[in-house]
């Protein structure tokens, strides 16, 4: 099936909701706390940003928000010693909160990393070798930083992320039915990943303005790490536990009804991609609550991506 921009419009239109809903952990029917989902953990980091802003903007409360994107999207930036502090001294010499935000999203619109923050090391290894770069979190603070004022920067900024790394080649394929950039290229810089994106965005989104009340950038990610999560046949984070639950005995895959499926196997993700390919959206997500909108996105996975 060809795939338009209408497409992939309607497909993020679905997904506005999932990511308006409720930003506190999910509640089965006897009350019982069901565990974080990506939704939720979004809201725990937007929280962290609201509460560490204006007169609590410091070194701090930077470095908590770094710690906090780090652990809940395990960019392994702890790995180098006093990480945290280099970056947060970076982005804090960027000047006050606004000048921050300023200063990503003239690199989100086309711009270049002048001060070098995506480009850096950050820390030290035990031996005293220089830190790794940390170009995924850099990426996901200053997302985090803008999405703070969606009016005011409608572009947002887009998430260096592997998944969104994985998809592009195969949105920009459906969408453009070209040969995409040098995918190696791609990964060299933040202005060239960016430049890449923006290349989809223009041909998905008919103006800047914001879309469903979010950020392009914003909404491109939701549906670039949605396909990416599904193609995978990885459903971590798409659901809340209860949810991730059901979800699995709805296509087989417990320890309780197949002995032969272990966790540990590096073939059970693709066992779950199977299974999803083969299997009805209706029986996949059967019991679950409010599944619409994941029911609307396997569909256009196996419509689009599932070859």
């Amino acid at each position: 099936m060809n795939m338009k921009k209408s497409d992939v419009r309607e497909m993020m239109e679905h997904i506005v909701p999932m990511i308006a809903s409720s930003s506190h952990s999910q509640k089965s029917k006897r009350g019982v706390d069901e565990g974080f989902s990506y939704i939720q953990q979004r809201a725990m980091i937007n929280q962290i940003f609201q509460t560490t802003s204006n007169e609590s903007y410091n070194e701090p409360s930077v470095m908590l928000r770094l710690v906090v994107i780090d652990s809940l999207y395990s960019t392994n930036a702890a790995y180098s010693y006093f990480s945290f502090e280099d970056m947060a001294e970076s982005i804090l010499s960027l000047g006050n909160e606004r000048e921050a935000a300023d200063y990503f999203y003239i690199i989100a619109i086309g711009g270049k990393d002048g001060k070098g923050l995506f480009s850096a090391s950050y820390g030290i290894r035990k031996n005293l070798e220089e830190g790794s770069k940390q170009m995924s979190l850099m990426s996901k603070y200053a997302y985090y930083a803008l999405l703070q004022q969606r009016e005011e920067y409608p572009l947002g900024f887009p998430i260096y992320d592997s998944l969104a790394i994985e998809m592009y080649p195969k949105l920009y394929k459906n969408l453009k039915g070209g040969k995409y950039g040098n995918l190696q290229q791609i990964k060299e810089s933040i202005e060239n990943y960016i430049e890449a994106l923006d290349e989809l965005r223009v041909d998905i989104f008919d103006d800047n303005a914001l879309f469903g009340g979010y950020q392009q950038y914003d909404m491109l990610d939701a549906y670039l790490w949605r396909m990416g999560k599904i193609n995978g046949g990885n459903y971590s984070l798409l659901f809340d536990k209860r949810a991730y639950i059901q979800f699995i005995e709805n296509i087989g895959l417990s320890y309780r009804d197949n002995n032969q499926c272990s966790a540990k196997s590096a073939k059970f993700n693709e066992l779950v991609r199977a299974r999803c390919a083969e299997m009805s959206s209706l029986l996949i997500l059967q019991e679950i609550e409010e599944a619409e909108g994941m029911r609307r996105a396997i569909e256009h996975w196996k419509n689009y991506y599932i070859k």
